[in-house]
């Protein structure tokens, strides 16, 4: 499932391959995305990093270590997506089932999920008082 979010000069682009779910911050004349942000998990956590998926070229899927409470959704279809600019700019959050769940930005200290636990390869885990200072 690829779905795509158009903001004046730039695109919001969620990835769900299944296993992963990632947003993706592109401009509109673009292919190659500014940053990225691991949005959840489509499919049950894996209990260590999975070398292999990643080397066929997929997305690499969160896994146990680093994941929250909230990192596997399951039966995730388009209806359950919808991202919302910031009203300072280029910064997007990223709902699932109505619930803020990442944010995207190219500042790099304001990209996090609610699907992770602890800051690692996959990004950093959901920040509300920042989310309440870039959204309120």
């Amino acid at each position: 499932m690829l779905l795509e979010f158009i903001f004046h000069d730039k695109r919001v682009v969620i990835e769900n391959d299944g296993d992963s779910v990632w947003a993706y911050l592109v401009g509109l004349e673009e292919l190659k995305p500014k940053t990225d942000v691991y949005v959840c998990s489509a499919s049950p956590l894996e209990p260590q990093f999975d070398n292999t998926h990643l080397s066929h070229g997929n997305p690499p899927k969160l896994y146990d270590k680093y994941a929250s409470a909230l990192a596997y959704q399951s039966n995730l279809k388009k209806i359950d997506f919808e991202v919302v600019e910031s009203i300072i700019g280029d910064a997007y959050c990223i709902h699932v089932r109505d619930i803020p769940f990442a944010i995207l930005s190219l500042d790099s200290n304001n990209r996090f999920s609610k699907a992770i636990s602890s800051n690692c390869g996959f990004g950093s885990p959901w920040n509300e008082e920042r989310y309440r200072r870039i959204f309120s």
